[in-house]
């Protein structure tokens, strides 16, 4: 379901027409000032989920390494101010199995916490997670500079996928069931 804040406006504004103007427009004003953190995600299906990620595996969450403390430090909206930002961190991952992708019996996803906004992965180790993973260059543009300030420009790195079907084995029942049977993972990698 999209989010339109015009039409959302439009309506809040006939509910109160008999309140004074003013009022009305201070509240909206108040109530839309900060901004949106809705996950908006249109989920795909085990197959589109499959065909878009670079590499799709199960495996078991065996070390949380964390870059950084649960703040960081916030360009904006005051230079030097903290801002509450989801915490990123290097997962390792025990590999299983695996249906798409060059995937080792040991891989390390860039990962980050969950947050309101589709992006986050599981910090408990001993987990068991089917993750779908997108494999991308470290760059300062702006879809690539999220580990710019921990990882050499140019490097190549593996990430949970944005509104995949990366879940909890437990919760990944009929995703699995879909995939089918995964191969092993390579033995010198």
């Amino acid at each position: 379901m999209a989010f339109n804040r015009a039409v959302l406006f439009m309506e809040i504004m006939r509910v109160l027409e008999p309140l004074p103007r003013t009022l009305c427009m201070t509240a909206v004003l108040f109530w839309s000032s900060g901004p949106l953190h809705a996950c908006m995600c249109s989920f795909p299906t085990a197959q589109e989920a499959l065909r878009n990620a670079s590499s799709v595996f199960r495996g078991k969450l065996s070390n949380v390494d964390y870059l950084e403390g649960s703040y960081r430090e916030s360009s904006q909206p005051f230079k030097g101010t903290a801002d509450w930002r989801p915490r990123r961190f290097l997962a390792t991952l025990e590999v299983s199995g695996v249906w798409k992708g060059i995937v080792g019996r040991r891989i390390v996803l860039h990962a980050r916490e969950g947050s309101a906004d589709c992006v986050g992965f599981s910090t408990e180790v001993g987990t068991e997670l089917l993750v779908f993973a997108d494999q991308s260059i470290v760059t300062r543009s702006p879809l690539g500079k999220m580990w710019v300030d921990k990882v050499a420009e140019g490097q190549r790195i593996t990430t949970p996928a944005v509104c995949s079907l990366t879940s909890e084995i437990k919760h990944a029942t009929k995703t699995l069931l879909l995939l089918g049977a995964p191969k092993p993972p390579r033995m010198n990698e």
